[in-house]
């Protein structure tokens, strides 16, 4: 008894949040690199734990999200439609729902100039990290070899309360600002 008393009494539930992708290019060529820049919020955010066992994603209302952006000055930004996530709500004692503010999200990042690769950038306790993947195979490619860098990345909220949107925010750089782009994104074929 006593040790169901300390376990506390815990519903699932789900909560709406706003999420958003939002960038810079660190660059000194001139003029400034622009490419235009695809991001996908994957179908699977948002689930609970058990939810995959229930059924697919699509079962749920949840599909991937794909915006395409163009880099102006340097800088990106996309808001992504409200998304519904899982939340744990605490009944006994009664501390409300947790997460307070929607998970960070993984994204897949696809840059015009390169076609062939596909970034996968998050936040993973607590520490930004990316991968680079070949697109045709999608395996991992050494990030030192790819086109592009991810040299930040930081998640957090602007605004306040419901309002508030969360952005997984990037900056990014070419190490060789002197490659040509291949072909245009729109030209490649896959998916995340």
């Amino acid at each position: 008894m006593v040790l169901a008393a300390a376990a506390g009494c815990v519903a699932p539930g789900s909560a709406i949040g706003r999420l958003g992708f939002s960038g810079s290019i660190v660059t000194e060529s001139v003029p400034p690199l622009s490419p235009s820049i695809q991001v996908t919020l994957p179908k699977h955010y948002g689930l609970g734990g058990l939810d995959p066992y229930f059924g697919q994603p699509e079962d749920y209302g949840h599909r991937d999200q794909t915006v395409t952006v163009q880099v102006q000055d340097g800088k990106f930004s996309v808001d992504f439609p409200p998304v519904v996530y899982h939340v744990s709500v605490w009944l006994l004692p009664p501390l409300g729902a947790f997460p307070r503010h929607p998970p960070s999200p993984t994204f897949f990042v696809y840059f015009s100039d390169t076609p062939d690769e596909v970034y996968l950038v998050g936040i993973d306790r607590g520490t930004f990290r990316y991968k680079v993947l070949d697109r045709a195979s999608w395996s991992e490619k050494p990030a030192d070899r790819a086109a592009w860098q991810i040299i930040h990345g930081e998640y957090s909220a602007r605004g306040a309360g419901r309002q508030a949107v969360w952005y997984l925010h990037i900056e990014a750089k070419r190490p060789n600002n002197s490659v040509e782009p291949t072909r245009a994104l729109s030209g490649a074929s896959g998916s995340p």
